[in-house]
C-alpha cells in the first residue's frame, strides 16, 4: 500500500500497521499544527483507493474502485443534514467541503483504514453512502 500525502511528491510505501499509523499520526499532526484538515488518500496494491480526513477527532472517508468507475462510497455518519460542512484540504493544497452526513469519529476511520490495509477492499467496519 501507499499514502499519498502531497500531490507533487513521492508516496510513501507502508510497510506494516504500526508504519501506517505512525504515517496517519504524523498527517494528523501536521494537519493541527497548520490548523486545517487535510484529505490523504490511501492506495492498495489492487489499486483501490481510500481517502481520509486528517487532522481532528472527526474524519471522512471516500472509496472508490481501482477500475476508478461507479460505484462510489462516503462515509455515513450519524447525522443526516449536509450542515455544518467539514472543510478540509485535499493533499495540505486543494479546498474540499464534505457533507455533515460524511462525518464519521477518526477512531471508526482509522479502523476501516485498518481493514483497508488488510484487505484492499471496501471496509465493512463502518457504513457506506453509495454516491
Amino acid at each position: 500500500m501507499k499514502i499519498i500525502l502531497y500531490e507533487n511528491q513521492t508516496p510513501v510505501i507502508v510497510q506494516g500497521l504500526e508504519h501506517l499509523d505512525k504515517v496517519i499520526s504524523d498527517a494528523t499532526e501536521e494537519a493541527r499544527h497548520e490548523k486545517s484538515l487535510s484529505f490523504i488518500y490511501l492506495v492498495s496494491d489492487n489499486e483501490n483507493e481510500m481517502g481520509l480526513v486528517v487532522g481532528s477527532d472527526e474524519t471522512v472517508l471516500g472509496f472508490d474502485s481501482g477500475s476508478k468507475d461507479p460505484p462510489y462510497f462516503a462515509s455515513k455518519g450519524e447525522n443526516e443534514s449536509e450542515e455544518p460542512v467539514m472543510t478540509c484540504y485535499l493533499y495540505f493544497e486543494h479546498h474540499t467541503e464534505f457533507p455533515r452526513k460524511y462525518v464519521i469519529p477518526f477512531i471508526d476511520g482509522l479502523k476501516a483504514v485498518h481493514e483497508f490495509y488488510l484487505t484492499g477492499n471496501l471496509p465493512k467496519c463502518v457504513d457506506w453512502i453509495k454516491l
